[in-house]
């Protein structure tokens, strides 16, 4: 891209480097072209793969296309191709008049009309302005996870746009890009027991596993020794940690389950305490 398309002005030391395009995303499109998001151009690029050819610009100075009401961004990131001929950018929005915050937004663009309009718009609720970073992911289930780049926020967002999570980072923290996906660990560490007696005669098992995602139940075993245990009580898992009554005995293990009943891991053997 010819640098008098970007709207950076050039340092006023020509030894200085001129970041006159400041690239933050590319993205493969299902047609095998390249999404370019370009910040200081203030363009998104379409880009033939095998012959490095601009098929087409979005917003900038030099669009081929006709910006519905809108549908400008400004100093923006993370373009992304979604179905259908639309998609996601996060639009900075800077500089933009005070009160006006930044937006993650979803375009669909008529390549033959070339026009574009906004058809999916979600604003901070803290109504947060990016001066820089920031990202929308949009999930298969309809949601929006949006992080506001160095305002150190993330929002979820429903289809109909309504607020499902929103959450801050701690002072001082900023964070690039951030994303939502489905976790599945298992910790190379072993489950954890505590045992406490309780006044009844009983005792209270408690089984933990930090990190854990499979865990679906616990299975509780008591025994006279340390190698004489057998199996006291099963348990749903009720969050970070369980507790599990059970008839006193001087020793206690744990085995996570998972929803069929197989063995994820095993606790080494507790002592109860007196």
């Amino acid at each position: 891209m010819p640098t008098a398309e970007s709207l950076a002005p050039p340092p006023g030391d020509p030894a200085q480097p001129y970041d006159y395009i400041h690239l933050n995303s590319v993205a493969l499109d299902a047609d095998n072209t390249l999404l370019v998001s370009a910040r200081n151009t203030q363009a998104v690029y379409k880009i033939a793969r095998d012959t490095g050819e601009v098929v087409w610009r979005l917003g900038g100075n030099n669009s081929d296309f006709t910006m519905g009401p809108g549908a400008p961004f400004v100093m923006q990131h993370d373009a992304r191709p979604l179905p259908g001929g639309t998609l996601s950018i996060f639009d900075n929005g800077v500089p933009q008049p005070s009160g006006a915050g930044s937006r993650a937004i979803v375009l669909r663009l008529d390549e033959a009309a070339h026009t574009s309009e906004v058809v999916r718009e979600h604003t901070s609720p803290n109504a947060l302005l990016a001066a820089n970073q920031g990202n929308a992911q949009f999930l298969p289930s309809g949601h929006a996870f949006v992080s506001w780049g160095n305002q150190a926020w993330i929002t979820e967002f429903s289809r109909a746009g309504n607020v499902l999570f929103n959450a801050a980072y701690g002072p001082g923290l900023d964070t690039y890009r951030a994303f939502r996906f489905e976790w599945d660990a298992t910790p190379p560490e072993a489950p954890v027991t505590a045992v406490r007696q309780r006044p009844d005669g009983g005792m209270t098992v408690y089984a933990s596993w930090n990190g854990a995602t499979r865990v679906a139940r616990w299975r509780v075993l008591t025994g006279p020794s340390h190698d004489r245990l057998a199996v006291a009580r099963e348990a749903d898992r009720t969050g970070f940690e369980t507790a599990v009554a059970v008839s006193r005995q001087p020793y206690a293990a744990v085995h996570a389950l998972d929803g069929h009943g197989a063995v994820l891991g095993s606790s080494v053997v507790a002592r109860a305490g007196d």
